[in-house]
This record gives structure tokens, C-alpha cells and sequence, in this order.
């Protein structure tokens, strides 16, 4: 089927022997545009007609039939490219993205590895915000060998200030 959906995305032509939309009746158009809506989810036909509700075997069918009319292209290409406002096409994108992870996660068919499965895993937990905290926020108290030393600018200053701050380690040290 990615030969199909391939085609469709890289502008293939339509055949001439595809039903019209006025041929359609009410129903048929209906299932079409709810075809239309699944496939736009992960560009995956045969997945979209399963979705929409046909077995394995009628999907394979219908998905080749479905890509191949010139109502359904149409529809795909005026919905893929309407003006939505950001939030709405943000979540549609985060919903697609959600389902190509879910798809890519659980496949093991033909060219599956276990590297690409783990990798869809760990971006779909940090999609759903479950991935570990990046920064841990710690409090060490370190006592003893380190030497304050102040910024005093005469020379006796600094070594008056410097004995007292090595007494107070010493002193700390022992404790």
C-alpha cells in the first residue's frame, strides 16, 4: 500500500474510469469523506479503511479503489491544504504524529527493527510528558578542605581574614 499512498503524495494522475462526484449517492460520498478524514490521520489507506470499519481483506480492496477516485483525491487535497487556525492544526499534527509513533512502536513486519520500536517508545513517553526529569536540583554540603578566600584589598587584611576562615574549616573539620 505505500506504493499507493507514494504515488498519491508525489502527484500521480488520476484514472479517467474513477466514479465522478455527482455519481456518488449520499452514503457513498459520506463514506468517502470519513475515509478521507482516517487517512489524513497517518497517510496509511489501508489502516483508514479499517478505521472505517471494513476487515483486513475489504480494506486492502477498497483502500486501492478509494485512492484511485478522483472525489476522494480531491477531498484529501482540499482538507490537507485548508487553513486551519494554529492551535486546532497543532493538535491534529500532535494526533498524527501520536498515531505514526503507536503504528511504528508496535510493527514487526517486513524492515521492523527493535531499535526503531524503542526509539517510537521513548518519543511517544516524551510526547505524553513521561520521560525522566533532565535536571535534578541537589544541596551538598562539603565540610572541610577548601580555603574561603576573600576579596580584601590590603595584603594584611586578606591574612587576618584568611586565618580566621581556616580556623572556622579547622574548627568544622573536627566536628
Amino acid at each position: 500500500m505505500a506504493n499507493l499512498n507514494d504515488a498519491f503524495e508525489n502527484g500521480t494522475q488520476v484514472p479517467d474510469s474513477a466514479p465522478e462526484p455527482e455519481s456518488l449517492t449520499f452514503r457513498e460520498r459520506a463514506l468517502r469523506d470519513l475515509f478521507v478524514v482516517e487517512y489524513l490521520i497517518d497517510y496509511d489507506a489501508i489502516a483508514a479503511c479499517q478505521r472505517c470499519g471494513f476487515n483486513y481483506q475489504f480494506a486492502v480492496d477498497y483502500s486501492l479503489k478509494f485512492m484511485r477516485e478522483p472525489y476522494v483525491l480531491q477531498k484529501i487535497n482540499k482538507v490537507k491544504f485548508q487553513e486551519t487556525d494554529e492551535e486546532s492544526s497543532l493538535e491534529f499534527d500532535t494526533k498524527r504524529i501520536r498515531a505514526s509513533l503507536m503504528a511504528e512502536a508496535h510493527y514487526r513486519g517486513p524492515g521492523s527493527s527493535h531499535a526503531a520500536r524503542v526509539a517510537a517508545l521513548s518519543k511517544l513517553a516524551a510526547l505524553c510528558g513521561m520521560e525522566a526529569p533532565k535536571k535534578i536540583e541537589q544541596t551538598i554540603n562539603h565540610r572541610g578542605g577548601v580555603m574561603a578566600v576573600p576579596g580584601i584589598a590590603s595584603l594584611d587584611d586578606w591574612e587576618q581574614a584568611a586565618s580566621v576562615s581556616q580556623d572556622a574549616l579547622v574548627k568544622d573539620a573536627r566536628l
